[in-house]
């Protein structure tokens, strides 16, 4: 909501920041009030729909500053959608490799998230990390990560379990 609030008047008009998910809303949509952008941000609540929404966006902005696991980031891969996330986020790494965004270094900087997100939209660049995107979903099996993790927890666990017992 603040990113929104620190754009130029001009972009801050054309801006539309669809916020989806069960939280409860209400101090993000007082925040809204405060900083009379709440005719820009919409609360969509939870949704079933994430795919068509994640379609229809030109950028997914998710600024959290503490969220272990941001699957919407991996769909926003398989989307094609480019990304201006924070470091702490969750799957924040794909992002970076896929090079289908901009990941904010820690710690977090309101300034530099603002910054950002006037350089995304007021450049070309979206076009080229949505390609970029793609390209990464189409050669990555992004679908499954919640397998190799388990997969990995289990090896290291087999492997410690050996080197305990002999």
């Amino acid at each position: 909501v603040r990113a929104v609030a620190a754009l130029p008047a001009a972009w801050r008009r054309q801006v539309s920041y669809q916020v989806a998910g069960r939280d409860n809303p209400a101090a993000l949509q007082k925040l809204a009030r405060q900083l009379n952008v709440a005719d820009q941000v919409k609360f969509l609540g939870a949704r079933d729909d994430i795919p068509a929404l994640l379609q229809a966006a030109d950028l997914m902005l998710h600024p959290a500053v503490n969220e272990a696991a941001a699957t919407v980031l991996i769909e926003s891969l398989a989307a094609g959608l480019p990304v201006l996330c924070s470091g702490a986020t969750g799957y924040s790494e794909y992002i970076e490799a896929a090079g289908s965004g901009v990941v904010l270094p820690e710690p977090f900087d309101q300034t530099e998230l603002d910054r950002q997100l006037a350089r995304l939209l007021s450049g070309e660049a979206l076009a080229c990390y949505r390609r970029k995107a793609l390209d990464f979903a189409a050669g990555h099996d992004l679908c499954n990560r919640h397998r190799v993790a388990a997969d990995r927890i289990e090896q290291l666990l087999k492997e410690r379990y050996e080197a305990v017992s002999g």
